[in-house]
């Protein structure tokens, strides 16, 4: 866990930045640069996978922001879980009158667009989410949309009814006499 903290004129003291990479062997260079080159005037980081419960610098991050700030990540999957969690924090942040910007989407709450497009992610996703936040049947939409472009090769082979199977076709067909 890091904190970066530069007083340098061009950034903002009011832009906090936030970085997460999930393993120790991977680099938190770029997402670093990111954050510097977007005014982020303290970034706090660290090395730990997203789905753990307890990660300090982010909670360092919501502990140090304020009303007015803005909270700069480089994706969202940086600063949440699932999107169930993703509509949590932007409403707690909100709550707060702290404004979210996510570099890689192009989000930023402090426009009237990046506020609309929270809303209407929060709106599509309220009954498609179970208990995970995940969408229900995003495994099986994403399948038929593979197929789609792979064609009906990809996957697990159809099982053949009685009536498409050519031995039994045959069988029933000797039965007959014919």
């Amino acid at each position: 866990m890091k904190m970066i903290s530069s007083a340098a004129s061009a950034t903002s003291p009011h832009r906090i930045g936030y970085a997460r990479v999930s393993s120790v062997g991977q680099n938190l260079d770029s997402q670093m640069d990111a954050l510097q080159q977007a005014g982020c005037g303290k970034i706090f980081s660290e090395k730990m996978t997203g789905s753990r419960m307890d990660r300090p610098a982010w909670d360092q991050v919501l502990e140090y922001v304020r009303a007015g700030d803005t909270l700069v990540v480089t994706e969202l999957r940086r600063m949440t879980r699932s999107l169930l969690d993703l509509l949590e924090t932007t409403k707690a942040l909100e709550q707060r009158q702290v404004n979210l910007v996510s570099l890689r989407e192009n989000i930023d709450t402090t426009t009237a667009t990046g506020r609309c497009f929270l809303s209407m992610m929060g709106g599509c996703s309220s009954g498609g989410t179970g208990a995970s936040g995940r969408a229900s049947g995003s495994r099986t939409h994403l399948c038929q949309g593979a197929r789609k472009i792979w064609g009906p090769a990809a996957g697990r082979r159809r099982k053949t009814r009685n009536s498409e199977n050519p031995l039994l076709k045959l069988r029933k067909d000797r039965c007959r006499g014919l």
